[in-house]
């Protein structure tokens, strides 16, 4: 009964109730949808923040990689004027060729002409080697500072927003804080001059034997010349790996090949001590900060990895060299092929000798892709993030 009276009400409201329905209905739908976009929106937002906070980040990280690499290639330019002038003095060929034009005895022209050709290859050497260490080292101090340095500012800029920061904190963040006196000091230590008499005297020496039996008349192609001066490198860098280091592992150690600069790291730390005594207690806070940089920068220029890059550089530059080499070769009036055009040493020496100045040039820095190798940037952006450079570190 009852039931038969509300199947009769709703036949005869039937559309009424189906235009309610669907206003009901839609009107939950769209409640739902509003809620579900909103809610959305603001989940979309605050991903949003994150990601735009991690772009900057990196953005920040970029800017100063790249500002710090244009520092490095700068200060290195401005050290090569000195390196070749110390090079002038400890391998000019000006009193040699002068003794030979007033036409010596026989037995000491040919002591003459061995010297002649052991400075040219060790100044081509040592320019090499000097243009390379110095970059890596640039690279190593001011990336170092660099890092320590954006530590700093962030730690500031935390200590200026914790209101309620401990007393304690902030001394020890001040304690750590690296001053102008401890920057110019630091980079102090990255004039080479002092170890580019150390090397090329070594370079001489090992030249001066390798060379040995080399007659001024003998005709030197670009094979020839590559091969000479590729076997003087190796056999140099052999006599300064250590017996119980691992050739395969480090081919090219960056203390080794640069002690005098390793030295000067070194001194300074002896230095420090001597002026505290025995036990440090005179030491002042500068005076420990600069200890602690010159510590950890001994240590990356000891490192494997800094000895992979380095020879990553002598390989690049070595590149560079063969490029000079085969454009003075392709100048010159013959009709045989490239690898067939051969000079006299005698003519080879100038050029040897022109090329070792062009390398010492802020023009072969940007030119020869020194400044820009893929391994020196990524060793230089690891030292940066591992000293508080990196933007993940910043955001935890």
């Amino acid at each position: 009964m009852v039931l038969g009276r509300a199947w009769r009400f709703i036949k005869r409201h039937r559309g009424k109730l189906a235009l309610g329905g669907a206003l009901v209905g839609g009107g939950a739908y769209l409640m739902h949808w509003w809620w579900l976009s909103r809610s959305g929106g603001r989940r979309g937002a605050g991903q949003g923040d994150d990601e735009v906070t991690a772009l900057l980040s990196e953005l920040e990280r970029a800017q100063f990689l790249r500002s710090t690499g244009r520092n490095c290639t700068a200060t290195v330019a401005a050290l090569l004027p000195g390196i070749a002038a110390q090079l002038d003095a400890d391998l000019g060929v000006e009193q040699i060729t002068a003794e030979l034009r007033a036409k010596p005895a026989p037995d000491r022209r040919a002591e003459l002409c061995d010297q002649l050709r052991a400075r040219a290859f060790a100044r081509l050497l040592a320019s090499v080697y000097a243009a390379c260490g110095s970059l890596l080292c640039a690279h190593v101090q001011l990336h170092l500072l660099a890092g320590l340095l954006c530590q700093q500012k962030r730690d500031a800029a935390g200590a200026a927003v914790n209101e309620d920061g401990d007393a304690s904190d902030d001394r020890n963040r001040r304690q750590h804080e690296i001053s102008e006196e401890v920057k110019i000091r630091f980079l102090g230590l990255l004039d080479t001059r002092s170890h580019v008499s150390d090397l090329a005297g070594q370079l001489e020496s090992h030249c001066l034997a390798e060379c040995a039996g080399l007659d001024v008349r003998e005709k030197f192609g670009l094979r020839r010349l590559d091969s000479l001066l590729h076997r003087l490198r190796v056999g140099f860098e052999a006599k300064l790996q250590a017996p119980e280091s691992d050739a395969a592992a480090s081919p090219a150690p960056a203390a080794r090949l640069l002690p005098s600069l390793r030295d000067s790291l070194m001194d300074s730390q002896r230095q420090l001590q001597r002026e505290a005594g025995d036990d440090g207690r005179g030491l002042q806070r500068d005076d420990l900060l600069l200890q602690r940089l010159c510590s950890e920068a001994d240590a990356r220029l000891r490192s494997v990895e800094a000895g992979r890059v380095l020879k990553q550089l002598l390989d690049s530059a070595g590149m560079a060299l063969l490029r000079v080499f085969t454009a003075h070769y392709q100048g010159l009036n013959s009709d045989a092929s490239l690898h067939e055009r051969t000079l006299p040493l005698l003519k080879v020496l100038p050029l040897i000798n022109s090329t070792a100045a062009l390398l010492l040039s802020r023009q072969f820095l940007d030119t020869s892709g020194l400044a820009d190798n893929a391994g020196l940037l990524r060793f230089s952006a690891d030292l940066f993030d591992s000293l508080g450079g990196s933007p993940s570190r910043e955001m935890s």
